[in-house]
């Protein structure tokens, strides 16, 4: 659900050597209500409702794994810690290995998301379908500059990147974890 705000924003630009001129506008935005707040959550796709899951033997470089909580693996954690950054991006740490979500393959589309071992800034997309926590993952660019987004790649059981923010696969859930 989003609802519309106002702001007054004032601006100040010189129009002509040291001649200043200060504005004021009333700009209008939507903000989402379904804001993102620090802590710990579980990221559960969608459409398959696998989550995002961590191992104790992934390195950086790894491919970022799906899996159903009623699986049994090596050690896996499906436990995050998410924090702000600036200008609306977050972090997203495994509590297992202190790896990062956020760097892809390749610059094709379909690669797949690998884990980082510095921090990656990350963005929550809220998803146009009216129902709270659900968002596209938009990952840095990387060597291109345009937006991708992360998608549970069918039967592969791996996060994958593509340019396209509807691509099947790709809404997740964010779980907050008290």
């Amino acid at each position: 659900m989003k609802k519309k705000q106002y702001m007054l924003v004032e601006l100040t630009r010189t129009v002509h050597h040291n001649l200043q001129v200060s504005e004021t506008l009333i700009v209008d935005f939507y903000i989402s209500n379904m804001s993102i707040l620090p802590g710990l959550y579980k990221i559960r796709n969608e459409k398959t409702s696998h989550y995002i899951a961590s191992y104790s033997t992934d390195r950086p470089g790894d491919i970022v794994r799906t899996l159903s909580k009623e699986e049994n693996s090596t050690l896996p954690a499906f436990n995050f810690e998410i924090k702000p950054l600036d200008g609306g991006r977050f972090t997203v740490t495994s509590i297992l290995t202190h790896l990062h979500i956020g760097i892809a393959a390749g610059i094709d589309d379909g690669v797949p998301l690998l884990w980082a071992g510095e921090p990656e800034p990350v963005s929550f997309i809220p998803a146009d379908t009216g129902i709270e926590n659900h968002y596209a993952i938009r990952i840095p660019p990387g060597p291109l500059p345009v937006e991708r987004y992360c998608y549970e790649k069918d039967n592969a059981r791996e996060v994958a990147v593509t340019r396209n923010i509807q691509e099947v696969g790709g809404l997740w859930i964010l779980e907050r974890v008290d």
